[in-house]
């Protein structure tokens, strides 16, 4: 069996499979194949992409216990992929897969629920479960959502706490995040070593602005031994990430090399 992970909305698929046994196994009352089957319509696995197949089978899917379903159900809605596009219907099926546990889902709630303060109460219950399902983005989001006044409410210390099981879980932005606090002193007690740590984490999880801090402290010698040589290679490839810290510093560097 195939095993395909899509982006951030567009769901988990766990299970695809081969499109001929799929469809047998959802016509013989498997729901699994069900589902299956809708990721294969949906992907354009061994047939031709067609979203309203898709979503056919993977509400079938959902109907029958299979939470995975009842997500790219809601995923179909929010995107109008094969349906009219509706906000309502999304969000009914993520909460039926958020209430089963799906942390995926729960994110995708909290998401939704980003449009201010006003909402923050519903932010934090669908950030904070998706976290405690160790979803990585939910727990990322909920850190912004103590972090950032134009998300939800301050609370730095709820920040870090949420940004540290961020990072433990696979995101580079969290760690970054956490090398920040560390470096400042200011919410973490400051140590620089620490701030190094979470800084090359995050620069080795491919987040830019990781590597442009964990360059700062090699070009200056902040806490670290001074090394240009490292910090250009940094830069580098911070600049080659997207970051414009990095290309100015990589570009400032390597002139005065």
């Amino acid at each position: 069996m195939k095993i395909l992970i899509t982006g951030l909305l567009f769901g988990m698929a766990l299970y695809a499979g081969e499109l001929e046994d799929d469809t047998k196994l959802c016509a013989n009352g498997d729901m699994v194949g069900c589902y299956d089957l809708g990721v294969d319509y949906r992907d354009g696995i061994e047939t031709t992409a067609d979203n309203q197949k898709a979503i056919k089978y993977f509400k079938i899917a959902c109907d029958n216990g299979i939470v995975e379903g009842c997500y790219n159900v809601g995923t179909h809605y929010l995107h109008g992929l094969g349906v009219k596009k509706d906000m309502n219907k999304a969000k009914s099926y993520f909460v039926k897969a958020c209430e089963n546990d799906y942390g995926i889902a729960c994110h995708a709630l909290g998401v939704m629920e980003t449009k201010g303060s006003k909402k923050f109460p519903l932010m934090d219950r669908y950030f904070t479960k998706a976290c405690e399902l160790d979803s990585p983005l939910g727990c990322m989001m909920a850190g912004m959502m103590y972090h950032d006044p134009s998300i939800g409410h301050v609370d730095m210390k709820k920040a870090s706490s949420f940004y540290l099981k961020a990072c433990k879980l696979g995101n580079a932005s969290s760690c970054n995040s956490i090398g920040v606090f560390y470096e400042v002193g200011k919410v973490l007690k400051k140590d620089i070593n620490q701030a190094k740590e979470f800084y090359n984490k995050a620069c080795e999880g491919g987040y830019a602005s990781g590597c442009t801090n964990l360059a700062t402290l090699y070009a200056f010698g902040r806490g670290v031994k001074k090394d240009i040589p490292i910090a250009i290679k940094l830069f580098k490839q911070a600049c080659d990430g997207g970051s414009p810290r990095g290309c100015k510093g990589y570009k400032i560097f390597k002139e005065e090399k």
